[in-house]
């Protein structure tokens, strides 16, 4: 943490439980209320609480659809509205911070894809949040309705998007997406 004159650091401790539960944090993302949320690998969803300076874990429990659906969570975004989106290895999750509740979507159920690892999300002006894939190409996910559409590469359309193994979705202030592939350069 760099507050414009002093970095401190944050380590794992396995003497101190208000330590960060692990040292693989995958990515950071800032809710609408100002808390810090980390993604992690083996740790699950970590809040950081600034008044106490210390970190607190929600792990995975298989008996509770009110957690995260791994603890290897590979990204996290913050939307325009608050709802937190987490990316696994073939799932993924909305997270409302202020009811605790989670929304789980899961590969081969409701007619999602198999996606591999979600990289990255983004969301373009229309409330539409979209998520990079290592597998599926591109995901559409309309969070009023739940409803999930996929965008492939297909070699025989030179309109379609690059690879169907993504990095990274960023959605400019025109609502134009980009994205970055592992193979084929960017759409």
């Amino acid at each position: 943490r760099y507050n414009g004159y002093e970095l401190r650091n944050y380590r794992y401790s396995a003497l101190n439980p208000t330590s960060l539960p692990t040292g693989n944090i995958t990515r950071i993302t800032e809710d609408n209320q100002g808390r810090i949320w980390l993604s992690t690998r083996g740790a699950g969803l970590v809040s950081y609480n600034a008044i106490s300076d210390s970190f607190s874990p929600i792990y995975s429990d298989p008996n509770n659809l009110d957690t995260p659906y791994s603890n290897d969570i590979s990204t996290i975004f913050t939307a325009a509205d608050g709802t937190i989106w987490l990316g696994y290895s073939n799932a993924f999750s909305s997270f409302n911070p202020e009811k605790g509740t989670f929304h789980h979507y899961v590969s081969g159920s409701n007619d999602i894809p198999l996606t591999g690892t979600i990289s990255r999300f983004t969301q373009t002006p229309d409330g539409a949040i979209w998520a990079a894939t290592q597998t599926t190409g591109l995901l559409r996910i309309e969070p009023s309705t739940g409803k999930v559409s996929a965008r492939f590469h297909n070699v025989d359309n030179a309109n379609s998007i690059v690879s169907n193994w993504l990095y990274v979705v960023l959605a400019d202030k025109n609502g134009s997406i980009w994205i970055s592939s592992a193979d084929s350069g960017v759409s």
